[in-house]
């Protein structure tokens, strides 16, 4: 027996996979670019804190319910996880263009 006993080699990982990293690493990263933006952006505007909350809040139930959505594209059409990921990074990409 060549190698160790037990010891099993792994899967190869999914193609998509990367789509779906880069994706969840570029959601993360447009969070994290418009945190720190947000508040001197609101003071310009004369905005309070609790406005500032609120948008915070409203983000990430946006967040939320764009996963929700997602998912009820991704059962609708099972056959195209890519290209409903990729759409989906191209909507953050023109909305952080936007912003």
């Amino acid at each position: 027996m060549d190698g160790i006993e037990g010891e099993k080699s792994k899967p190869p990982m999914p193609a998509w996979l990367l789509v779906f990293f880069s994706n969840m690493f570029f959601g993360c990263a447009g969070f994290s670019i418009v945190l720190p933006t947000l508040w001197p952006y609101l003071r310009e505007m004369h905005a309070s804190t609790r406005f500032l909350a609120a948008v915070i809040a409203a983000y990430s139930v946006g967040e939320g319910c764009g996963g929700w959505l997602s998912g009820c594209l991704y059962s609708r059409f099972p056959r195209s996880p890519k290209l409903l990921l990729q759409g989906g990074m191209a909507l953050g990409v023109l909305s952080a263009f936007f912003y």
